[in-house]
């Protein structure tokens, strides 16, 4: 009302009064699963000393900036006692939350206090779930023809769909957020991320399948370090390429393409350069793309035979993996049948239960293998590098 007229003034301390002057999140991420932490800081504004309060975190689901019986977390007793003028600074966290964008609250409750409108404080989170959530980094053009554009290829590979307006792209310099309007990508769809709505013409992507960001940024033509990133900046997916990831040769125009969407994108294996003809395959599936089915099998190699020979066809054979045990280091090496080596894939890497890798038919100089069977011989080790598990496997190299 601007004024306190027939009341005490409000900058006149009352007997009791507690207030919050500050609450803020110390969490650097808000994760789903992972309790968010939070400061506040308490003082007494009062002329008197208050001994001990309560505080109360609650989720506002009304967004009336008031905790309500069944919207409260927790409720703890503070026992402290605050002289006039002192404050408390006061650590707490929220857990169990649930995905998505959430109202959060907390309040001071002391009996005694006189002026209650300055014990709540709110604010509005989003709880990310980048484990459940399947966008990734599919395809990248950062070394297109003169006169072409770049661009980044997304792909949503999980079961449900995801609103791109809370997500951000970047590279080692900048990020963008790549829609700030609703923008849903479906499961199994393609969208092709640029700087200028050109790019459906010059690749001949149809234009709902290309998202224009002004600012989206320049990428490195030798190494980057791409991410997309969720509301609160958790990571969704990374990216960290070099040209040496082609594989091979290659001129200007040709797209670094993923092997599999659902590998992880950190390693330079799970990549390859294009094999279209038009040198990409932006809003299409992958031109070296391998599908692979799950299996209850220790060692399983698929395509078996393959051939390695460039033309988009069973050119990578994909080694899956399935342990007895949550983590190890694994070993993976290739030999003759004359038992010499002649690539060595692992070496030490830690793993999950289940995994892969991926041999492009090279031995450790980056020549192409000669045709014939080869022995695909994979340890699992401890913690202490001892073998736990170990599993041999034939495998053959054979051109078309």
């Amino acid at each position: 009302l601007n004024g306190t007229p027939g009341k005490r003034n409000s900058l006149t301390p009352g007997e009791f009064d507690l207030a919050i002057t500050r609450f803020s999140f110390t969490s650097r991420s808000f994760e789903l699963g992972i309790p968010i932490t939070f400061m506040l800081i308490v003082k007494n504004s009062g002329k008197q000393a208050i001994n001990g309060f309560d505080i109360l975190t609650f989720v506002d689901q009304n967004q009336n900036q008031h905790p309500e019986p069944d919207e409260i977390i927790s409720r703890q007793t503070q026992p402290l006692t605050l002289a006039s003028g002192d404050s408390s600074i006061i650590n707490g966290a929220f857990d169990g939350l649930p995905f998505g964008e959430i109202d959060l609250g907390v309040a001071i409750v002391s009996p005694v206090d006189e002026d209650t409108t300055n014990n709540v404080f709110t604010q509005s989170i989003f709880v990310d779930d980048p484990a459940g959530i399947g966008i990734v980094i599919n395809e990248i053009m950062f070394e297109p023809e003169t006169g072409r554009e770049e661009w980044v290829e997304i792909f949503n590979d999980g079961d449900s769909e995801v609103n791109l307006r809370n997500v951000y792209f970047s590279d080692s310099r900048d990020t963008v957020q790549i829609s700030t309007e609703d923008l849903v990508i479906q499961p199994g769809e393609f969208l092709v991320l640029g700087r200028d709505e050109i790019i459906g013409t010059q690749y001949s992507i149809a234009a709902a399948q290309v998202i224009v960001q002004r600012k989206f940024p320049s990428l490195n033509n030798d190494m980057d370090d791409l991410r997309l990133l969720g509301p609160s900046f958790a990571v969704y997916d990374h990216v960290n390429y070099t040209a040496d990831w082609y594989g091979r040769d290659v001129e200007r125009g040709i797209s670094l393409e993923k092997i599999n969407p659902g590998f992880d994108g950190q390693f330079a294996q799970n990549w390859a350069a294009s094999v279209s003809e038009s040198g990409s395959t932006p809003g299409d599936i992958n031109s070296v793309n391998i599908d692979v089915q799950k299996s209850e099998s220790a060692l399983e190699i698929e395509p078996n035979p393959f051939s390695p020979d460039s033309d988009g066809f069973e050119d990578f054979a994909v080694i899956r993996f399935v342990l007895e045990v949550e983590t190890a280091f694994a070993n993976l090496r290739i030999f003759d049948l004359r038992g010499r080596l002649i690539r060595f894939l692992a070496n030490g890497v830690p793993v999950a239960s289940q995994g892969q890798f991926i041999w492009d038919g090279k031995d450790d100089e980056g020549r192409i293998a000669r045709i014939g069977a080869y022995i695909c011989y994979f340890q699992a080790l401890n913690t202490e590098r001892r073998v736990s598990q170990e599993f041999k496997k034939t495998i053959i190299l054979m051109k078309k």
